[in-house]
């Protein structure tokens, strides 16, 4: 991979990384509002989700901070604003 294409794969990853944030907190914010308990099995699919995400980038030598999601939980739904 050169030099562009390094910095364009980046560029897809922290924007990959910022979107998911933001359409987690979205969707269990709405959720919350509307159905606590769907919220909270979903809150449990997103988790579950990110823990797969990392098992299967730790099988290729990356680690979740690679993808821009280095410390990121997923919003508990009971604190969720």
């Amino acid at each position: 991979m050169n030099k562009r294409e390094s910095k364009e794969t980046e560029a897809a990853l922290r924007d990959f990384s910022v979107l998911i944030q933001r359409r987690i907190k979205e969707d269990l914010n709405f959720w919350k509002h509307r159905n606590p308990a769907e919220a909270k099995g979903r809150e449990m699919a997103y988790r579950s989700c990110l823990f797969e995400l990392n098992e299967a980038l730790s099988n290729h030598g990356l680690t979740m901070g690679d993808m821009g999601l280095g410390g990121y939980e997923v919003p508990d739904t009971d604190v969720l604003e």
